[in-house]
């Protein structure tokens, strides 16, 4: 399979999967400066930075738990338990008040939602394409960068107006109602006769931790050293949009008007550097696009450690954004 019709509303189921887990996880940032400032100003940067960071965690290593349901074929009860888990965060932290309350609610329900949605945006897309697979899938991407482009405008333009409970509840309704379309048009695809033979006889009946873990492809080379990449890559991956506001206002952004949009500036950088490395990858590789985009992606961190104006500041939102969006890509 290489597209039509059902081939790309895969595309865009995977989309708005994207939009509302990475796009969530990216735009925290936002939340950071603001239960600094405000909800949760008793706490320390670091205490509050521990919501985001359990997001994470339950979407990267809860992960290694779901990838197995859905190869099992639970692709749509994934969906719906992350659909009712993310609409489910997002209401309980519409009416916190304290920093365990927000830590329960949108650190761990929400982190657990946004883990339940993300490996079928993954794993759906390669399926139906394959000589333009990595195009396909940088356009699938674009939903994380324009949802953390989106999310915290909405979280900076509704708070004033309606107050953070119902900013809450307003995202939550856009969550609920984007993985809800995507989980009807999502259409998994079986694995191939013969990949699918293989798997059954590797399989023993019945429950057991291999059924969990089979570690036979970690026996590759070249596979077990892209896993570790992809583990020392995305060790500080997120600290640049969780820290960039808080760092902005202590480096030469203090009172700046441009300082409240620097995430969505360096979510918005992100879409391109989404889309235009799929079409080099479909040329020249998708390992050797990955090699490249890492190290400037890593570079323009070192170049944030000398900021110092707005300049430099937004300068950075645009670099990082663009190369760390070619990372997810």
């Amino acid at each position: 399979p290489d597209g039509g019709l059902q081939a790309w509303l895969q595309v865009v189921a995977s989309f708005f999967l994207y939009f509302n887990h990475l796009g969530l996880l990216n735009s925290f940032g936002v939340f950071q400066s603001y239960y600094e400032t405000a909800l949760l100003s008793s706490s320390s940067p670091s205490s509050i930075s521990w919501i985001g960071s359990i997001q994470i965690f339950c979407l990267m290593s809860v992960g290694a738990l779901i990838g197995p349901l859905y190869d099992a074929g639970y692709c749509r009860a994934l969906l719906a338990a992350g659909t009712l888990l993310v609409t489910l965060g997002f209401a309980l932290t519409s009416i916190s008040t304290r920093y365990w309350h927000v830590l329960l609610a949108q650190g761990i329900c929400l982190g657990l939602g946004t883990c339940c949605l993300s490996i079928p945006s993954i794993a759906i897309v390669p399926m139906y394409f394959m000589r333009r697979r990595a195009r396909a899938m940088g356009l699938a991407t674009v939903g994380s960068g324009l949802g953390a482009t989106l999310y915290p405008l909405m979280f900076e333009k509704l708070r004033p107006r309606i107050g953070f409970g119902w900013t809450m509840r307003a995202m939550g309704f856009v969550a609920f109602a984007m993985c809800s379309f995507a989980l009807a048009i999502i259409r998994p695809r079986s694995a191939p006769p013969a990949a699918a033979a293989a798997a059954a006889a590797h399989r023993k009946p019945g429950f057991s931790i291999r059924w969990f873990w089979d570690s036979s492809a970690l026996r590759e080379r070249t596979y077990l050293l892209y896993c570790v990449a992809i583990f020392f890559n995305n060790l500080s991956f997120f600290n640049p949009p969780y820290y960039l506001q808080s760092y902005a206002v202590l480096h030469g952004m203090q009172g700046h008007a441009l300082a409240a949009y620097l995430l969505p500036i360096l979510n918005a950088s992100s879409i391109p550097g989404r889309i235009i490395p799929g079409f080099v990858a479909d040329r020249v590789g998708s390992l050797d696009t990955y090699v490249v985009v890492c190290a400037l992606s890593s570079a323009s961190v070192f170049y944030w450690i000398s900021v110092t104006n707005a300049a430099g500041n937004i300068a950075f939102a645009v670099l990082y954004g663009f190369w760390s969006g070619s990372v997810v890509a």
